[in-house]
């Protein structure tokens, strides 16, 4: 097993197949490349928290980035999920 330690301090456990030489090099990649995704999932999410949505209509009361005003909150999680291949819950309760 591999432990790598996160920028914000914790840590996570890899399992590696070492009888696969080239499965340490691909799955490191795959790890760090995650990390990242959900690193940025993250950032944007904050961001998101911050534009106001009419809570009658769900839909946001202002642009967010590439989505117009009066686009409904749904719409915008499906984005997240297929974006990023994470679950909003996980972004909801991080």
């Amino acid at each position: 097993m591999n432990e790598k330690k996160l920028e914000n301090g914790k840590c996570y456990i890899v399992a590696i197949d070492y009888s696969e030489p080239d499965n340490i090099i691909e799955q490191s990649e795959n790890e760090k490349g995650r990390a990242i995704r959900i690193g940025q999932a993250r950032e944007l999410w904050d961001e998101l928290e911050d534009v106001p949505m009419n809570p009658e209509t769900e839909r946001i009361e202002q642009p967010f980035r590439h989505f117009p005003t009066g686009t409904h909150r749904e719409d915008i999680w499906h984005w997240f999920e297929e974006r990023f291949k994470i679950p909003v819950h996980d972004l909801m309760y991080h």
